[in-house]
């Protein structure tokens, strides 16, 4: 269904397209880190590596663009997405950043971890699905490094694949899903390694709850807080 032209474009039977940059290659990664940035700043969706799975990001401020990735997933309204900033001092501008926190941030970030804050208004509650809180998340993974400290925005941290289905490891497995007419820009890192979602505490609690267990280990989290 798609095939790679030099170009990096792949070409879709429908007659889409869809522009795929591939880190491999001769792109740099501060080449594509500017594409990328350029795409979302424009109200584009990207697919991009994570140290966990492949996510989809959109501008996280823009309700449009919030739409259109819970649209893309098929991911019910009720359910929240999570936002990757740059740093835990910019998250203090989307979310009530707390002391434990920090401490959190300090030890894990960037990693494996979301932390789940109170979230201030600037944050649509579409994206919380109506919700108080946000997850704040910052993946350890150059592409996304690069992106986030040219962004002035937070973007989407959620999963490319249908909501429910298995996380996406490569290229292939987003494609085996989606029909590549709904994204403009796909960084392609190859295939990664199959690690847990990240690990989800929830700091709007007290105590803090664990959500969900990833790659970071309940008990690294006790011995930190």
């Amino acid at each position: 269904m798609f095939r790679q032209s030099a170009a990096g474009i792949w070409r879709i039977a429908v007659c889409i397209t869809v522009q795929i940059l591939n880190l491999t290659s001769n792109s740099s990664l501060k080449f594509i880190a500017h594409q990328a940035a350029e795409v979302l700043g424009s109200g584009g969706i990207i697919v991009y590596p994570t140290e966990t799975a492949y996510g989809l990001g959109g501008k996280a401020l823009d309700e449009t663009v919030i739409k259109n990735v819970f649209a893309i997933k098929q991911r019910p309204l009720n359910k929240p997405i999570h936002i990757i900033v740059k740093d835990i001092q910019e998250a203090k501008n989307y979310a009530e950043v707390t002391k434990e926190g920090i401490r959190l941030a300090r030890r894990f970030f960037p990693g494996p971890l979301t932390l789940i804050f109170k979230k201030k208004f600037i944050i649509p509650d579409v994206l919380t699905g109506g919700l108080d809180t946000i997850g704040i998340r910052i993946p350890n993974h150059p592409v996304v490094i690069a992106i986030s400290n040219i962004v002035s925005f937070p973007f989407t941290a959620t999963s490319a694949n249908f909501s429910g289905r298995p996380a996406p490891y490569s290229t292939e497995d987003v494609f085996s899903q989606f029909t590549g007419n709904e994204i403009d820009l796909v960084i392609d890192a190859g295939s990664l390694p199959q690690t847990l979602p990240s690990t989800v505490v929830d700091l709007t609690v007290a105590p803090f709850k664990i959500i969900r267990e990833g790659p970071i280990s309940r008990q690294q989290i006790e011995n930190v807080l």
